[in-house]
């Protein structure tokens, strides 16, 4: 479900670390580029919405949200500023800096200051999914996650919610199945350095 756990606290504060943002290829060889959410982003994040599915939707935020409140400028508003203190968000983009360019994908990472663990959510475009742009983006959350200290990574699934949870259990995470239709995806880190 979708919970202020997720959501921006306030406009951004403290500028994104430069590490976060990095080339990628697909196994297809398709170029992307990993960046940090800007404020610039926001009618591209629209878009992005715009060709969710229902069930991308759905396994994203654990209900069905619909298209018009996703793409209400005030929310898109606070998605596109984060406090890079408490939060990161990640997008995937394709013809980087083109009149194109385009969101494949958007991720976040939460965490509490002074907690050594952070939670990720993510979700892939339709017509990305299942070509390796969400192992892309979960690695680099995974990153992120060291370079801000974290020790432990964590997502909420749905059990439905296989591929997902397929992804996970590849990049190492043990899945913890709960009664109530929900898997939690654990991942141990070794902290990096803390950027500058």
């Amino acid at each position: 479900m979708e919970t202020s756990r997720f959501e921006p606290l306030e406009p951004a504060t403290v500028e994104p670390p430069g590490e976060l943002s990095g080339a990628a290829t697909l196994p297809d060889g398709t170029a992307l580029l990993v960046r940090p959410i800007r404020p610039e982003d926001e009618p591209r994040l629209a878009r992005f919405h715009a060709g969710l599915s229902d069930r991308s939707v759905y396994q994203r935020y654990f209900r069905p949200i619909p298209l018009a409140q996703r793409v209400r400028h005030t929310r898109l508003s606070r998605l596109c500023f984060a406090d890079f203190r408490t939060e990161i968000p990640l997008v995937v983009v394709r013809g980087a800096g083109g009149p194109d360019e385009e969101i494949l994908a958007v991720g976040r990472l939460h965490r509490d200051p002074g907690r050594p663990e952070a939670e990720f959510a993510l979700v892939v475009a339709d017509a990305w999914q299942r070509r390796g742009v969400g192992a892309v983006l979960l690695a680099r959350l995974e990153e992120a996650a060291r370079l801000a200290g974290c020790t432990r990574l964590l997502g909420t699934l749905l059990a439905e919610n296989l591929p997902m949870q397929r992804l996970c259990h590849r990049r190492g995470f043990a899945l913890h199945f709960g009664s109530g239709g929900e898997v939690t995806a654990e991942l141990a880190l070794a902290p990096g350095p803390r950027p500058a």
